[in-house]
């Protein structure tokens, strides 16, 4: 990469054996990209049968996530690369070194947990090769925090019964999050738990998060009940018109073994599922058919149309069916946050960011008028 510079991170070594050193990739320098605000780096070693989901902020609940404190300010790479080089020297896990994961954030390393979106993030997988060279990427910016404004919607109950209805209820959670690569084959994007968190004590919760990322990422929202039988993830979609939640920023929710009975085990390609609910405010307002969904040039991801069911999405088994049904309702298998526009005679286009990860399918209601 043109203008990419190599920092030597630190070594992991077993007691037996050679030292396998790290080094990160940077890419180059863009007066775009604020990272002013990061002050710790997370360095995760993984074993190759390591199968726990790669959100290091979830990790810290329970793992020793090794970490290093920022002494100072960095606002480019080369400083990031004066501040880190050599600081890290970590044993290598139980069975071997498989992978490496890398984050730069905000907050300390002592914070249990470290629930941060991840500013800039790297990862490689362990080949045998030393040394061990980590990507990095940038993932937000800093100057790009935002407040939106959170309305839960039961995506579920309002397709089925066409009305509107507040989410209220005290013992849930809406909290920022975003979705990233992790340059790791076997779990391709995380969900990443963020740092603002409200309950939903009223019909609407103020959360903090990004209004831009960079390409093959997105700034998420999140909301999950106490009972964990209803949750709702998607990429922030910000200023298109919403369903039930006026001016607000409007989050999909779904039953969970709704939506994890709906993943179609024979779909073994991709790994993320996601639902979205075509919905039009015009004329009678209610679920759209004749709704299709385009994927932007370059996308590898596989649209399946269908019935919203009563236990679980059902697939059309008619391979001419290429629109939404009477329910609105279509899912999108990915391996990456993508790009693609919902469309349908007579109204207007709806370009969305979509994303999830293997263990968090998201949910997306896109409103046609």
């Amino acid at each position: 990469m043109r203008g990419a510079a190599l920092i030597a991170l630190g070594a992991l070594a077993a007691c037996n054996d050679g030292a396998i050193d790290l080094k990160l990739l940077l890419p180059q320098e863009t007066a775009d990209f604020d990272m002013s605000c990061i002050t710790a780096v997370d360095v995760l070693p993984l074993g190759p049968s390591d199968a726990k989901p790669l959100d290091i902020g979830a990790r810290t609940r329970t793992d020793n996530v090794p970490c290093v404190d920022l002494k100072r300010q960095v606002t480019t790479f080369a400083q990031l690369q004066a501040a880190v080089s050599g600081a890290v020297d970590l044993p290598i896990p139980p069975g071997g070194l498989g992978a490496v994961e890398v984050r730069g954030r905000e907050g300390k390393c002592s914070d249990k947990p470290a629930a941060y979106e991840a500013i800039f993030y790297g990862g490689a997988e362990y080949t045998g090769v030393d040394p061990l060279i980590i990507p990095v990427a940038r993932n937000v910016s800093c100057g790009a925090s935002a407040q939106f404004t959170v309305k839960p919607v039961n995506m579920f109950d309002l397709f089925t019964s066409k009305t509107c209805t507040d989410y209220v209820d005290a013992g849930s959670q809406a909290f920022s999050a975003d979705l990233r690569p992790t340059l790791i084959l076997r779990q391709p994007v995380a969900f990443e738990t963020g740092q603002s968190t409200q309950p939903m004590s009223a019909a609407t919760a103020q959360i903090m998060s990004y209004n831009a990322a960079y390409k093959g990422t997105c700034a998420a929202i999140a909301l999950q009940n106490s009972t964990l039988t209803l949750a709702g993830q998607s990429c922030i979609n910000a200023g298109g018109a919403t369903a039930c939640a006026a001016g607000n920023l409007e989050l999909a929710l779904l039953p969970t073994a709704y939506a994890q009975a709906s993943k179609d085990p024979a779909i073994t390609k991709y790994s993320g599922w996601n639902f979205i609910g075509v919905w039009t405010s015009t004329g009678t307002a209610g679920p759209l058919g004749g709704a299709t969904v385009t994927l932007d040039s370059g996308v590898d991801a596989k649209v399946v149309y269908g019935d919203l069911g009563t236990t679980m999405f059902v697939p059309t088994t008619d391979s001419s069916v290429t629109t939404t049904t009477a329910s609105g309702m279509v899912m999108v298998y990915t391996n990456s946050v993508v790009g693609v526009t919902v469309s349908a005679p007579g109204k207007t286009s709806r370009h969305l960011t979509i994303g999830a990860d293997p263990n968090f399918p998201s949910s997306q209601i896109a409103v046609l008028n």
